[in-house]
């Protein structure tokens, strides 16, 4: 699985390049995300971890994908108290 440091900078470069796509590009995507929708609301988690294997080789399932009361309060202190608010 790829992670990012979400910065400044890299935050302009991803909104950047999503603007630069063009939305007459987005039908030709239509029936492969509609069909992977109905595959996750029909088979739920499994279809989840299939794809997350698929697109992000990471072998994740219901026994390896809990995160720890320390991972939490760690994501917390990496995230913009702004960026929090927004959320809540």
């Amino acid at each position: 699985m790829r992670t990012l440091k979400l910065t400044k900078d890299s935050q302009k470069n991803i909104l950047e390049s999503l603007l630069k796509r063009s939305p007459n590009n987005y039908t030709e995507y239509e029936s492969t995300v509609n069909e992977i929708i109905n595959n996750v609301k029909e088979n739920r988690d499994k279809a989840v971890f299939e794809y997350t294997k698929k697109f992000d080789k990471a072998d994740v399932n219901a026994s390896n994908i809990r995160v720890t009361e320390e991972e939490i309060k760690e994501a917390y202190e990496l995230v913009d108290e702004k960026l929090l608010a927004v959320i809540k």
